[in-house]
């Protein structure tokens, strides 16, 4: 529960300080959007954009294969993804109200910031993961 609390306090806090002190210049990024091959073209492409950046298709290609490459001998980024699926129904409850306010904030619930509703993470998101600090 702690990893959660703290998931949940640093990305907070995180992007209200990005979105206040950098605002146009603030991009947030989701490491799930890159690693799950059906979203991976369109955040490399968001990225690029904000970034001011055009590749070629070929390079976005090429780009796309970094994701999917294994970073150690533990596997890729994907690999550490969904390991909490296992956990009991009254475990994953009590997880989102801890982390209520992040899971709301990067759209991993069905209603938004205000998160009365069951978060994605086990219901309807469609990667089936959780954020990376709960792995």
């Amino acid at each position: 529960m702690e990893r959660m609390a703290l998931w949940s306090s640093l990305n907070v806090q995180t992007a209200q300080c990005g979105e206040s002190q950098l605002q146009g210049r603030y991009t947030r990024v989701r490491i799930e959007d890159f690693v799950h091959e059906a979203t991976r073209r369109d955040a490399i492409k968001g990225l690029a954009r904000s970034l001011q950046l055009s590749f070629t298709e070929e390079e976005y290609t090429q780009l796309e294969g970094v994701f999917a490459t294994p970073l150690s001998t533990e596997g890729t980024v994907k690999s550490h993804y969904g390991k909490w699926r296992h956990l009991p129904a009254d475990d994953l409850k009590l997880l989102e109200t801890v982390g209520k306010k992040g899971l709301a904030l990067f759209g991993y619930t069905q209603t938004g910031q205000n998160g009365t509703r069951a978060s994605k993470a086990h219901t309807n998101n469609p990667h089936g993961h959780a954020p990376h600090g709960l792995r």
